[in-house]
């Protein structure tokens, strides 16, 4: 039986998660971590300089 991978912990921070130049425009916002994105809109994430529905959806699916 193959192990299931754990779910991110909010405090995680997303550079383990997301490529660098997506987390370098999420840190340049103050978005650092798991938890904070997990609070976020997609509608807050789009006014991130940067990040449109492509970046969203990789955000969302990593930190899922």
């Amino acid at each position: 039986m193959a192990k299931k991978k754990p779910a991110p912990h909010h405090a995680v921070k997303l550079d383990k998660l997301v490529d660098e130049k997506l987390f370098a425009k999420l840190s340049a916002a103050g978005i650092e971590r798991v938890g904070q994105v997990r609070k976020l809109t997609d509608a807050e994430l789009k006014a991130v300089k940067g990040v449109g529905a492509k970046a969203i959806g990789d955000i969302r699916a990593a930190v899922s």
